[in-house]
């Protein structure tokens, strides 16, 4: 109850800031004074990565060795980390700005040469010693998950000069298929849609023009950004083979089959697993098909003499709605967490536009790190506060590993567990708002915002599925595809989930705008995995809030100290393995599509 009154004394300030110029971030306060300031504490980082190389040549000599060493590396980890986070906030306020992008990507193959000498002198030590040893020093207990996943790995670590070697030339390879990327999009002139506001730029303020009431306006804003695209389609096919080239190239300097293996092996997966997942989610799509077509039928039903007031938020009410939300959860120092980051004052999250911001938004943190929330543009519009939900459960999540010590070992793992953590707390949102809603048209359009987000399992099935069939497409054509083979392959992929290419045969260069492709190459089979998730945790929330959300807050405290798999079972007795969640999920989602067809009720 505690929680829930804070929280509840806090909306009415959140609400009077209605300005997207509030949030901004504060940089010189949470990270350095100026670049100028970055860039002269490299050399001291250098220093501690080469003292980190020095103890892991001594770490196999005893147990305190091996522990300094462990933690050493920790502590260079969250010293670079400082410097990468930093760069790559300059970069997505700007992603003209080629060589904050650069550098971050340099220190990270960096710091990833540097632990590699720890990676390798784990791999010398024997499973009896490192076992002995933790019976001598029990302080190295803490670190038994982390060595066991080092292990793991052994076939695919490479000797310490190699991974040197490996460090440097890496960037090079990965560098220029996305500042291509970013340079066509920069350069390419998508115009303007005309309203009775004002202008709106096709391209920066695409979610506006999506929610504009005029259906012609709402059509011309679809028809320029796809032709927008299409101008560069040839280039940005060239970006994206290289992308798949150097990842797959990479991928088998350490030994792995290709990238998709080796993406799906770091989240603790196989490609055989991956891909008889999307065998058996891809028929069961026919679900996100229905609601597809359920929105077009709803969207051509005659206007009320009164229409409904739209789902728009200022950026305050967005802040307060999520808080609310969330309150039952009933954790005092999540609450007090997320109104902390969600306070424009702490210069954490910044939404406050600007040319050549990257697109999207994301949030970053670290132990030692504050977390942030950067998104490219806040319109108001409900999609716009989902997202900035989803993102404030990330950042959350990064500082409660943060203010917890997790070590920095254990501050990331597998994504599809953090992105469940994220659709979870959208799920919340969407939920909370349909059931405090009384006016029938706006009680089923949040309806329709929360059937939106539990259908992210197809949605991410249906990315997880284009990305692997490019992969696959790229190997088979010996490195080569151009942008009509890429239509004709995304073509093929999306038509067992999507309806789109019944009335938008555009639709077909959707390859082009998936950013992730370029941006985060293999990150998007993981929205299929935390889609499965995200609805058995919100399940599990539905029936009891507060011993829910005493859980969840001490897995997401704990950070990654065991295999996804074994963490979910051990905290709510999930079996992310057991084929009968993808049965429960479809049984669900077609309970409440029904709700959502239903008739609204007289008035």
């Amino acid at each position: 109850m505690s929680s829930l009154l804070a929280v509840l004394a806090t909306l009415s300030v959140f609400a009077s800031r209605d300005t997207t110029a509030d949030y901004h971030f504060d940089l010189a306060r949470h990270f350095f004074a100026s670049p100028a300031a970055e860039r002269a504490g490299r050399p001291l980082l250098q220093r501690r990565e080469a003292a980190l190389r020095a103890a892991g040549a001594q770490m196999s000599a005893s147990p305190r060795a091996l522990l300094r060493a462990l933690r050493l590396a920790d502590s260079v980890r969250m010293e670079s980390k400082r410097h990468s986070i930093y760069l790559y906030l300059l970069s997505q306020l700007n992603t003209l700005d080629e060589a904050s992008a650069q550098d971050e990507r340099a220190l990270e193959a960096e710091l990833d040469a540097a632990t590699s000498v720890i990676r390798n002198g784990l791999l010398r030590l024997d499973g009896a010693t490192v076992a002995a040893w933790s019976r001598e020093l029990p302080a190295l207990e803490e670190y038994r998950f982390a060595i066991e996943a080092v292990r793991r790995e052994r076939d695919h670590i490479l000797p310490a000069e190699q991974e040197r070697l490996l460090a440097r030339l890496a960037p090079l390879a990965e560098d220029w298929p996305l500042a291509l990327y970013h340079r066509l999009i920069a350069r390419t002139d998508f115009g303007t849609v005309s309203t009775p506001t004002g202008e709106l730029r096709v391209l920066r303020d695409r979610g506006a023009i999506g929610g504009l009431p005029d259906a012609a306006l709402r059509a011309e804003g679809i028809r320029k950004l796809w032709a927008g695209y299409a101008q560069q389609r040839d280039l940005y096919a060239v970006a994206l083979a290289g992308t798949v080239r150097t990842k797959d190239a990479l991928a088998r300097v350490r030994g792995y089959r290709d990238a998709p293996d080796q993406a799906y092996q770091a989240a603790w997966l196989s490609t055989p697993e991956v891909l008889a997942l999307l065998e058996r989610v891809r028929p069961a799509a026919r679900l996100y098909r229905e609601f597809q077509r359920a929105g077009v039928q709803l969207s051509r039903e005659p206007r009320p003499a009164t229409p409904s007031t739209p789902l728009r938020y200022s950026v305050g009410q967005a802040a307060a709605a999520i808080q609310a939300a969330l309150a039952p959860l009933g954790n005092a120092e999540y609450a007090r967490e997320l109104a902390a980051l969600l306070d424009p004052a702490s210069g954490r999250v910044d939404l406050s536009g600007g040319s050549h911001r990257a697109g999207g938004g994301g949030a970053t943190g670290y132990p030692g790190v504050p977390s942030t929330i950067y998104l490219e543009t806040f319109g108001g519009a409900y999609p716009d506060v989902s997202r900035l939900a989803h993102e404030a459960a990330h950042a959350v999540e990064n500082q409660l590993v943060n203010l917890h010590g997790v070590p920095g070992i254990y501050a990331r793992g597998a994504p599809y567990l953090s992105e469940a953590y994220a659709l979870f707390t959208e799920l919340v949102l969407a939920h909370s708002n349909y059931e405090k809603e009384t006016e029938p048209r706006r009680k089923r359009a949040y309806l329709g915002q929360f059937l939106s987000h539990a259908m992210e399992l197809f949605h991410g099935a249906q990315d997880a599925d284009l990305e692997h069939a490019i992969y696959t497409a790229v190997e088979a054509g010996g490195g080569r595809i151009g942008a009509d083979e890429l239509d004709s392959l995304t073509r093929r992929v999306d038509t067992s989930y999507s309806i789109a290419a019944e009335t938008q045969p555009e639709v077909r260069e959707r390859w082009i705008t998936a950013r992730l492709l370029y941006e985060d190459p293999l990150y998007l089979f993981n929205y299929m995995y935390s889609g499965l998730l995200a609805l058995q945790l919100f399940e599990r929330y539905r029936q009891d809030p507060a011993g829910f959300g005493a859980r969840y807050v001490a897995l997401l405290s704990a950070g990654y100290r065991a295999p996804p798999t074994v963490a979910v079972r051990a905290a709510f007795g999930i079996d992310l393995q057991a084929p009968h969640l993808l049965d429960e999920v479809t049984a669900f989602l077609t309970t409440r599509l029904q709700e959502y067809r239903a008739p609204l009720p007289d008035r």
